[in-house]
């Protein structure tokens, strides 16, 4: 290792401190977003502070012009998601929340040409967003850059044998070993779309299982429009409902659809739509009232407001009073 190189990695031993608590707040902050948005993920979030061997390996195998503003993955963090689809959630995430260095941010499978098989996952290079800056713990990294990678676990899977077989080594691999490990990459490649497939294909056989309370949580854990319209209300200032709360509607959800006769989730799901929430809590904003809100109390509600076989006296006898009582009945 030349000189020069030496004299990098020594200005990098004295600052590594600060990448190291830089990668500690932004895994607990990515791990915070992913909550808020209710995207799902494998957790802990995988972290980690580049070390000095790492740095003076990568010198010497790269040419840099100043190497402590050229690199950019002194802190890395590793997003793992089941599905595919999930992907472009966390895509979203990560551009409201971060700056995005676009020309170091690389979607490995997009540079591929469209006949080959390889390494999977996006690469972002971000930054910390300058409103964000101005918060205390992160004034001292507001010139910081760092990665955030995104896979799923069949693209994490290869990655790691991919690297352990021929990572920094190609030139020693033949050209039938590399073959061979392209093949298993469209392979998992294969197991990701079809996972999504299964999954997709569970949620539309859902519908048509009669309502338990079994059925019921599954289908709150995966609806997609539940989800979302819980965020939307949490945005307009409706605070979120504890799960250990929220769960004590069930089993007057599923006694009142005892009571309505609807017999599959399938019926249930009809009422559950953007449109019904927005119109529920509209009226529920215009008279000033302020509620927590989960799933379940939320599917809940929808339900009574869109039932005339729901009546003042029935919910009064289930414990709700007003004034949401009154908006819940008087369509």
């Amino acid at each position: 290792m030349s000189s020069t190189n030496s004299e990098i990695v020594e200005e990098y031993r004295k600052i590594r401190p600060n990448y190291e608590k830089l990668t500690i707040l932004i895994s607990k902050l990515l791990e915070s977003l992913l909550k808020m948005e209710e995207i799902e993920y494998i957790p802990p979030i995988e972290s980690r502070t580049k070390t000095i061997f790492s740095l003076a390996d990568k010198l010497n195998r790269k040419k840099y012009n100043d190497p402590l503003k050229e690199i950019t993955d002194f802190t890395g963090c590793r997003i793992l998601l089941y599905y595919p689809q999930e992907i472009s959630k966390v895509e979203d995430l990560i551009k409201e929340n971060f700056k995005v260095d676009e020309k170091n941010t690389i979607n490995k499978k997009e540079d591929l040409p469209k006949n080959q098989f390889g390494y999977g996952g996006i690469n972002y290079v971000v930054s910390i967003k300058k409103d964000r800056t101005e918060l205390p713990e992160y004034i001292p990294y507001k010139n910081y850059k760092f990665e955030i990678q995104i896979q799923t676990i069949c693209e994490y899977t290869w990655a790691i044998i991919q690297r352990k077989i021929e990572y920094k080594s190609e030139d020693l691999i033949s050209n039938i070993l590399s073959r061979k490990l392209a093949r298993l990459s469209a392979l998992l490649e294969l197991a990701d779309d079809e996972f999504q497939r299964i999954r997709n294909q569970g949620l539309q056989e859902l519908m048509d299982q009669e309502i338990s309370f079994a059925s019921l949580l599954l289908y709150v854990e995966n609806s997609k429009i539940i989800k979302q319209i819980c965020k939307e209300i949490n945005k307009k200032g409706f605070p979120r409902m504890m799960k250990e709360d929220d769960i004590t509607y069930m089993d007057e959800l599923m006694n009142s659809c005892e009571y309505l006769k609807y017999e599959f989730i399938g019926g249930l799901n009809m009422f559950i739509t953007k449109e019904n929430a927005t119109t529920l809590f509209e009226k529920i904003l215009e008279n000033g009232v302020n509620i927590s809100i989960g799933p379940i109390s939320l599917m809940l509600m929808i339900i009574y407001f869109y039932n005339d076989g729901i009546n003042y006296e029935y919910l009064q006898k289930k414990g709700w009073v007003d004034p949401i009582l009154t908006i819940l009945t008087k369509r």
